[in-house]
């Protein structure tokens, strides 16, 4: 199976770019299914394109021209193209951006052409080229998508370029769509955007056996044994919901019901902001923040805190909540949305029982309610615990299933591919 493999540049495959060593600290189901098809398909062509730029882009890739490079760790070289960075800053960011995605599919286009793939795999980040490679030439091309964002909802109804542009891809004829089941309400969404003839795979991503690291993190280590531990884990952006945790966790330390720690791991545009308004409050010393933490040792952090919060208002069945779950974290999150669908399925794979659930109104209070109350009750963060646990166990597959499951997928499209191919040859 040869296969032409194009997805954004995600800032976790970065430093390993940069160091010329297979390294992801991050967006797991992209490097370990980059990691299956080096191994185990014929032939693969990786192609990593530059996209973020602008407000809330935290890439350190600015290199101005297209590398191939060979990565320690991987067999085949991977492509990179350049973003914006291409163009002179006085061309605007939208002429910028409109370059740089007509470059990119003309790039694509020539490595189709000179490697003639059996698969196509393309993200959303690249929906131009998935759009028109799905219309216009025989090749099975499958789409990626990594859930639903409120731009891919807003593409459905809006009329701004952009959107009946993405619009204009989600119709194409895919041989086949695979999208993460991250709790954002895929299902529903798949159902208006996608053609109603086009096959579609939503899959949940693994977690692995997660044992203690032999050198426990130094930052882990001064935080004091001595107070109850809450744990926030992931981008500091709005919809993280990072802002209602730390108001929260004011508000309660503001009660002087008991010594608590907080843990904020994560990096983003609100980091800044959140470290002085700790500071500004008086609590510097009941907050610690990790800007990052290597994958190996954030179970260690799961295993020293009592309280594990999740506000990610766009769904709660992310990586770092899987593994929250599977470890048997207490854990507190937003209620579901019927009315987007997100974490309806989250609440049909947990149970009622499992965590505790808080108003998308007033969260702030709501959720410094709830914290009152699991400290009040250490018997409650014992069963809510132990209870996820369990049910973690019925429904979070191994990392090995997970890409196994999906490598299938694309082995299948390519040997019926071959099979259509000689019948039409033989007719």
């Amino acid at each position: 199976m040869k296969v032409l493999y194009v997805c954004r540049l995600f800032t976790g495959l970065e430093q390993s770019l940069k160091t010329r060593r297979w390294q992801p600290t991050g967006a797991p189901t992209i490097s370990r299914m980059i990691e299956r098809l080096d191994k185990h398909a014929s032939d693969v062509r990786f192609i990593l394109t530059r996209k973020d730029v602008g407000r809330g882009s935290f890439s350190g890739w600015t290199e101005r021209n297209d590398c191939t490079l060979k990565i320690d760790g991987l067999q085949h070289e991977v492509r990179v193209l350049a973003g914006d960075e291409r163009f002179p800053s006085w061309f605007g960011r939208w002429a910028r951006a409109a370059l740089r995605e007509l470059r990119h599919l003309f790039h694509i286009t020539w490595q189709f052409w000179r490697f003639r793939p059996d698969v196509i795999y393309v993200d959303h980040a690249n929906f131009l080229t998935a759009g028109i490679f799905a219309r216009v030439l025989k090749v099975p091309v499958v789409y990626r998508l990594m859930g639903v964002y409120p731009a891919m909802r807003k593409a459905l109804v809006g009329n701004r370029i952009g959107q009946r542009a993405l619009r204009w891809s989600y119709r194409a004829p895919y041989a086949l769509v695979v999208c993460t089941q991250d709790g954002s309400g895929v299902e529903p969404w798949l159902k208006q955007a996608l053609r109603a003839d086009v096959c579609t795979e939503v899959l949940l991503n693994g977690v692995d056996e997660q044992s203690p690291s032999s050198a426990p993190d130094s930052t882990l280590a001064t935080i004091p044994k001595d107070r109850l531990r809450i744990l926030f884990i992931g981008k500091l952006e709005y919809y993280k919901g990072c802002e209602e945790f730390v108001d929260a966790v004011l508000r309660v330390l503001g009660l002087h019901l008991v010594q608590l720690h907080a843990i904020v791991i994560g990096t983003g545009s609100h980091r800044e902001a959140l470290i002085k308004k700790v500071t500004d409050a008086g609590f510097s010393t009941d907050f610690t923040f990790i800007e990052r933490l290597p994958h190996a040792k954030i179970a260690d952090a799961h295993r020293i805190v009592d309280i594990y919060v999740s506000m990610n208002w766009l769904g709660n069945l992310s990586n770092a909540n899987l593994e929250a779950m599977s470890l048997g974290d207490c854990m507190i999150f937003p209620e579901s949305d019927p009315e987007t669908g997100i974490d309806v399925v989250t609440d049909q794979l947990i149970g009622v029982n499992s965590a505790r659930r808080i108003s998308r109104e007033n969260a702030v209070e709501a959720l410094s309610e709830v914290i009152a109350d699991l400290i009040a009750n250490p018997e409650e963060r014992t069963r809510l615990g132990r209870s996820m646990e369990a049910a973690a166990k019925h429904f979070i597959p191994s990392w090995e299933q997970r890409i196994s499951h999906e490598y299938l997928l694309l082995e299948t499209l390519s040997a019926t591919a071959m099979r259509n191919q000689k019948t039409d040859n033989f007719l």
